[in-house]
């Protein structure tokens, strides 16, 4: 895990310093990330749709899907218009919530979703006409979980060549 500051700059790229009031939440996130790499991964399906000055962006979950997200740059509306879940945000606890409900992302949010009932889930982000192929590379950090490299690890040491 990154290092903790009690100040970061969020407009970079890269996040390598972890606010210091959401280190412990982000290591809980990181150990669930290892937890469910041995489990069967499947493709969400993503709509996007640019218009004028927003950047919508859709996505459908089924039932009984645990999640983690990236972790976000900027403030920005979500609706939850289908279905019901439980979400653990980072420096705020678990929700319980049920469509239709709209919340704010903060700066720094990182959260995992439990799926109870099919769930579609929109983000409306501003836009202002930067390239359109890197809009979840301008909108959410890189980072890396430090634990998946022991996953990493122990996956290519059981490689067959």
């Amino acid at each position: 895990m990154g290092k903790t500051s009690n100040e970061s700059d969020w407009r970079i790229e890269t996040l390598e310093v972890i606010p210091q009031h959401l280190a412990k939440d982000f290591l809980l996130l990181d150990k669930a990330e290892v937890l469910l790499s041995e489990a069967n991964t499947i493709d969400l399906p993503v709509k996007e749709e640019f218009e004028k000055d927003t950047y919508v962006r859709t996505i459908f979950i089924p039932a009984y899907t645990i999640l983690t997200s990236r972790i976000h740059k900027y403030e920005h509306i979500y609706i939850v218009k289908e279905g019901m879940c439980s979400v653990f945000t980072a420096g705020k606890g678990i929700e319980h919530i049920r469509a239709p409900y709209m919340g704010v992302t903060m700066p720094f949010t990182r959260r995992m979703i439990v799926t109870y009932e099919d769930v579609v889930w929109t983000t409306y982000h501003e836009y202002n006409g930067r390239n359109r192929d890197d809009m979840i590379d301008i909108l959410t950090f890189k980072y890396e979980n430090a634990l998946m490299d022991s996953v990493r690890a122990k996956k290519l040491k059981g490689a067959k060549p």
